[in-house]
């Protein structure tokens, strides 16, 4: 690797007194409920870092995050629900009712640490979080974009612009106004730069996040819910209850039982998780002067098709002693080859190629569709060669390391 590259792997990941009584009683009545049947529910999932040859194979799983002073418990409805409609991927919940109360990114550590711990990082994750849990869960899989592929992530009455009860709190962390309740202030550091590195950069769109608000939330406005670009919803109060079950606070942790809400983050997993798609991947050209950051990804369309492509995340070019975003020159041919095998046996090989307009990053190569596959279950083997010209010099094509080899389950 040239000596310009080295040390620069960072570059891609670095872009009165009446007054506080009545608050204080109704932070007491909201955030305080920290009881033992509490009820919480609340996105993309993780491939291990494996060697060029060979990816693990994804499998599909959801991952429960609960809020704020509650427990694993709130997940039970959904739970049950997901069960009673056959949902074939594994369901877990991630635990952390001693540390609700800590900083945002403490339990972002925890939460990834968990993650690696339960073997999870190999498979495709859906997070599914409540309240706070749905902060966390966003925080994991931008902070950690490059080891996880995330299939989805829906974030239920999360705070995602922060809470209007936490507003009320002096800037002091003590009590109820704990660091946790701090950092989901609206205008919390860690908000501020949780929105500027994911929301702002456009990194949901409506087939991998899903926004859920529910009316009369005594803790979240709905339009601190809503995230740019992402699939909003909203839900009435007095819509219908998959569980009778009650717990926490009233209108706020019901958002958790409710059978459209419930059917709805269902089915919105079942359909990001058609995609099946590698961790992302730098790509060097010739002489090192142009670097991709890229995930190669196979899709089930439901309808026994499968089709491949490669996802351009970001490309610099290096002139100066620097790295450069090419805006402004021009788009740059991408071909893609994919030779696809399944048990051992060749199946079919793909190619195709399309010129990107000069908005390069989110580039997306042609999509390689192979119809009428036989059917699509089961764990595919697929090799990719990719090649970009450019997209400064015209003879930039050769890419390295190629090929890349991934497997991918559907089942």
């Amino acid at each position: 690797m040239p000596h310009r590259l080295r040390g620069r792997r960072s570059h891609f990941s670095r872009k009165a007194e009446g007054r506080r009584g009545r608050w204080a009683e109704a932070m007491r009545a909201r955030l305080g409920a920290a009881a033992a049947g509490a009820v919480v529910v609340a996105l993309p999932a993780a491939v291990v870092a494996a060697p060029p040859a060979a990816a693990a194979a994804n499998s599909e799983v959801v991952v429960f995050v609960h809020g704020l002073n509650d427990t694993p418990g709130v997940w039970e409805t959904a739970k049950k629900y997901f069960s009673h409609e056959h949902y074939a991927g594994e369901v877990k919940t991630f635990d952390y009712r001693d540390d609700t109360h800590d900083p945002l990114q403490a339990n972002t550590n925890r939460l990834w640490k968990w993650l690696q711990k339960e073997g999870l990082t190999g498979k495709q994750v859906n997070f599914v979080g409540h309240s706070m849990g749905g902060l966390i869960s966003r925080m994991v899989a931008h902070q950690h974009k490059q080891d996880l592929s995330v299939g989805s992530l829906v974030t239920l009455a999360s705070p995602n612009h922060g809470s209007y009860l936490a507003d009320w709190c002096p800037n002091i962390p003590a009590g109820y106004c704990n660091a946790a309740v701090q950092d989901m202030k609206s205008r919390s550091t860690t908000l501020h730069i949780l929105n500027s590195g994911t929301e702002n950069m456009g990194a949901y769109n409506e087939n991998n996040t899903l926004t859920y608000a529910i009316s009369q939330d005594e803790m979240v406005k709905a339009d601190s819910v809503k995230l740019r670009g992402a699939g909003n919803r909203h839900i009435s109060s007095s819509a219908e209850e998959y569980s009778e079950s009650r717990g926490g606070s009233e209108v706020h942790t019901s958002i958790v039982r409710k059978k459209k809400v419930l059917a709805d983050t269902l089915n919105f997993i079942r359909k990001a998780n058609r995609e099946r798609c590698s961790k992302e991947e730098e790509i060097f050209g010739t002489g090192g002067w142009t670097r991709s950051r890229l995930k190669f990804c196979l899709v089930d369309d439901g309808k026994n098709n499968l089709q491949a492509s490669a996802k351009v995340l970001e490309t610099r070019y290096f002139w100066g002693g620097a790295w450069y975003h090419p805006s402004g020159k021009w788009g740059y041919p991408l071909t893609l080859k994919a030779d696809i095998s399944k048990g051992g046996s060749h199946h079919v090989t793909l190619s195709g190629s399309s010129r990107p307009s000069a908005n390069y990053d989110g580039a997306v190569t042609t999509n390689l569709y192979w119809p009428g596959s036989s059917g699509t279950t089961g764990t595919w083997t697929v090799k990719f060669t990719y090649t970009q010209v450019g997209p400064y010099w015209d003879t930039d094509a050769g890419m390295y390391p190629n090929p890349r080899t991934h497997s991918y389950t559907f089942g």
